[in-house]
This record gives C-alpha cells, sequence and structure tokens, in this order.
C-alpha cells in the first residue's frame, strides 16, 4: 500500500519506506537492510538492494538509492515472475495502486520502466 499523500510505501509485514526519512535512519529500520552499500554506489550515491517482500500480496524485491542522506530513488520488481512478463505485471499493478501508469504528485513521481540493463522495474523518484 502507498499513502499517496507522502509517497510512503507499506510493505504488508509493517515495514515501510518512507522518502523523507536520511539513510542514517533507513539504516536502523525494520527493513533488513545490508551493512554496506552495493558494489555499484559510488560516491555521493548509496544504494542498497533489499530482498523480496510482500506489497499488496505480491512478491517485489528493491532497491533504495541514496544521493548522500537523502533518499532520491526507490526501485521495486516482481520477483514473482520471469523478466518477459514483468512489464506487464508492473502496469497493472500501477493501474490498480495510481489509476494510471505513470503518477506524479508533490512528492515525485512513479513509473514503470525498463533499466539500460534491460530490467523492468518501477521507479519512485522524490522530490
Amino acid at each position: 500500500m502507498i499513502d499517496l499523500a507522502s509517497g510512503t510505501l507499506f510493505f504488508d509485514d509493517g515495514t515501510e519506506v518512507d522518502p523523507r526519512i536520511e539513510r542514517k535512519h533507513f539504516l536502523t529500520a525494520k527493513l533488513e537492510l545490508p551493512e554496506t552499500p552495493d558494489e555499484t554506489s559510488a560516491p555521493p550515491w548509496s544504494i542498497y538492494t533489499l530482498g523480496p517482500r510482500l506489497l499488496d500480496g505480491i512478491h517485489f524485491a528493491s532497491r533504495l538509492s541514496f544521493k548522500d542522506d537523502a533518499l532520491e530513488l526507490l526501485a521495486i520488481w516482481n520477483v514473482d515472475v520471469e523478466e518477459a512478463k514483468r512489464t506487464e505485471r508492473h502496469e497493472v499493478w500501477m493501474l490498480k495502486v495510481f489509476g494510471e501508469s505513470t503518477a506524479i504528485h508533490g512528492w515525485g513521481k512513479v513509473e514503470a520502466v525498463t533499466e539500460p540493463s534491460g530490467g523492468n522495474i518501477i521507479l519512485f523518484s522524490y522530490m
């Protein structure tokens, strides 16, 4: 579930990703973050990949990208389907949650995109 007013994402297990919280607070949150950023991180970016957890009954993995201490990007992707079907599933989820495949709010933008590596994700870009 997502709070459309704040952009806070609530996973089914009660954990949440609030775009307003700084990186140091995420590191102590119940999100089970790795102790160190991913190898793809390079200053000023710190990137953390989380294992799958349920969101609206769907298993999503996620990647949080912080620029300095601010959460700038959150990528989630459905791990229950193979890559070829992922874009369609993401668009279905977006339509259910936002009523459209690209959503713009005061806190940021959400869209289903294909990464340069070819992976299909739902990308939250926070302002």
